[in-house]
């Protein structure tokens, strides 16, 4: 809201020269303005679609790593993610190398887990998180099968607690967030080596 003129400012009246040179700042911010509105409203009838290639998926992942996890006389620690971009797929989905430590025995075992997760749109921060991870395969070598439950499970906790302390992407500019507080995560999708974010209305 423009703030009143004080008495003497409202009687003074702006050189002609000044006047001139406005003219065409205003007509600019007007024109800015219109292509501005144009814009947000295709996005917001067609869907406002936001694309996050390898480099930059991979860059955010590796500030979530390492991660380690302490359960059942097992410690497990995971690093080195590798995001992995399926055509098609629906999630997010990478690689880690895996070390588990038991309790009682002299040496660490390693191997590799391989993680996928779905993303979440919080429309209150106008952010997209990766949400629900979820161990989709485990080789340790030389871990017995009594095992295996603790660590999928112990990886699968690590996992979702550090990926849900900081989004992928949130979306700007901010100028835009009362109209993307009422968006809705309408699609994801992995299409030529990109993942594919889609909200609607």
């Amino acid at each position: 809201m423009t703030s009143p003129l004080p008495p003497h400012a409202a009687a003074s009246t702006p050189a002609p020269n000044l006047q001139r040179r406005r003219r065409p700042v205003l007509v600019v911010g007007v024109v800015v303005a219109l292509v501005i509105g144009a814009a947000v409203w295709w996005q917001w009838r067609r869907g406002y679609v936001i694309e996050l290639d390898q480099p930059s998926l991979q860059s955010w992942l590796e500030g979530r790593f390492p991660v380690e996890r302490s359960a059942l006389g097992l410690v497990v620690k995971l690093t080195d993610p590798q995001v992995t971009l399926s055509e098609g797929s629906d999630r997010l989905r990478f690689g880690t190398r895996a070390a588990v430590s038991i309790v009682g025995y002299g040496s660490e075992l390693r191997g590799t887990v391989v993680v996928s997760a779905r993303l979440r749109y919080d429309a209150s921060q106008g952010a997209l998180y990766a949400d629900d991870a979820t161990v989709d395969s485990l080789a340790i070598d030389g871990l017995s099968g009594a095992y295996a439950g603790p660590t999928t499970g112990a990886a699968a906790w690590a996992v979702r607690q550090s990926l849900a302390a900081r989004p992928v992407y949130v979306l700007t500019p901010r100028g835009l967030g009362r109209s993307l507080a009422r968006l809705l995560l309408t699609d994801v999708r992995v299409v030529d080596e990109r993942l594919r974010v889609t909200l609607g209305g």
